[in-house]
């Protein structure tokens, strides 16, 4: 594996565990099989959250890594998010300036201009991260993963991140996810679907009726604008719901992912 990629990996395992289950497979039913499952579910994440607690707000531009995300969701759920037959990947985005942050080292997945959806994309640092994680994905497909059983999806940037990555790149893969999620007016994305050919992933999308930083209205119009362009969208608002995550969204995704993704009979290769 690109030592670049393996950095995304991001798992709570050993190393002697993490160099094997990322070394070559020479014997194709070998039971690394076991721990590689069927199917790739990817998110992507970065924290941009106002969470009400004792102390009021949390700092809302603050980047995170993969299993920041994952300890998160095992706060939420009080369990980790789990599936039998499906392998997580949590991918950490890499340190960069980020406008918003006044140029400031954040782990974010691309630059923005400003956290509005009436601005032009940061097409270029979008692109650059949309080719790292095109080779996670094909590093899944070499392994042995179809296509059509990878979903790609996200919290807040990561979210973005997902929708240009799939609907830009990947439109054959089993489905999209994005949480708090929004795409500018004149995304790329919409460019990108204007002259599609064939079925296209559906998007399951929740937003938070009471986000203070992606307003719900961007939420809702990039759901309207990419139904208008073809995609079946699954949307949730959640009343009350800030920049965050609650355990009936991740319930709600749960049951998705799972009629995405069902386990095999058999428990056969595909």
């Amino acid at each position: 594996m690109n030592l670049a990629l393996q950095s995304f990996y991001s798992s709570e395992v050993s190393p002697e565990l993490l160099d094997w289950v990322t070394s070559e497979s020479t014997d194709p039913g070998s039971t690394r099989w076991l721990i590689f499952a069927l199917v790739t579910f990817v998110w992507l994440h970065v924290i941009h959250r106002l969470t009400v607690s004792l102390t009021k707000l949390c700092p809302p531009f603050t980047g995170d890594s993969g299993q920041g995300l994952r300890r998160w969701i095992k706060q939420v759920l009080n369990q980790d998010l789990t599936f039998q037959h499906i392998k997580i990947i949590y991918p950490t985005a890499p340190p960069r300036p980020y406008t918003p942050m006044k140029g400031g080292i954040s782990n974010v997945w691309f630059d923005r201009f400003k956290i509005s959806n009436d601005c032009p994309e940061h097409l270029e640092s979008i692109d650059a991260m949309c080719q790292v994680l095109t080779d996670l994905i094909d590093d899944e497909v070499k392994s042995g993963i179809k296509k059509n059983r990878i979903l790609i999806g996200g919290f807040s940037m990561g979210g973005c991140m997902a929708m240009h990555l799939a609907y830009r790149n990947h439109q054959d893969v089993a489905g999209v996810f994005a949480l708090s999620s929004f795409l500018n007016k004149t995304s790329a994305v919409y460019q990108a679907l204007q002259t599609r050919e064939g079925a296209l992933p559906e998007l399951f999308q929740c937003h938070g009726t009471a986000d203070q930083l992606v307003l719900p209205s961007w939420g809702a119009e990039t759901s309207a604008t990419l139904r208008s362009l073809g995609v079946r969208v699954d949307y949730h608002s959640f009343p009350g719901l800030l920049h965050e995550l609650c355990p009936g969204e991740l319930e709600r995704l749960r049951s998705w992912v799972l009629a995405k993704l069902p386990g095999e009979t058999g428990g056969a290769r595909e």
